[in-house]
């Protein structure tokens, strides 16, 4: 029953529309997963710097740490699902293409010269030789 609802849902998220829309929800998720983790590493410092000075300070510092790791594993098990169901469409490209790193040969640099010359000939940049 799960892998006909899998099956089902695959299909479902073949059309290019449904392709977009779940591209769209990921961006947006991993936009919020940040925005999040940027919020939390910013309260865990300033509950760091806390200090405690009576009882009821502690409790108000545990509850917060205690929420801090429920919005942590929250938003790790978010981004989880999130990739769990974009994984499908996830695409390597297996050809990747080879950047070639050498020396110019002169013919090739003359080209290039005389191509330049001529551009700028064409443009005005230059005066021409006529």
């Amino acid at each position: 029953m799960v892998q006909v609802a899998r099956e089902s849902l695959q299909t479902a998220l073949s059309s290019d529309f449904a392709r977009h829309q779940l591209a769209s929800l990921v961006v947006d998720d991993l936009a919020m997963a940040a925005s999040l983790r940027e919020n939390v590493s910013t309260l865990l410092e300033a509950v760091d710097g806390m200090e405690v000075r009576n009882l009821k300070e502690a409790g108000a510092k545990a509850r917060t740490l205690a929420a801090i790791a429920t919005a942590n594993k929250l938003n790790t098990d978010n981004l989880r699902q999130v990739i769990a169901l974009a994984a499908p469409q996830l695409t390597v490209e297996e050809d990747l293409p080879v950047l070639e790193v050498r020396e110019m040969l002169p013919e090739e640099i003359a080209a290039i010269r005389d191509e330049q010359q001529s551009e700028a000939k064409a443009m005005g940049l230059v005066e021409s030789d006529t």
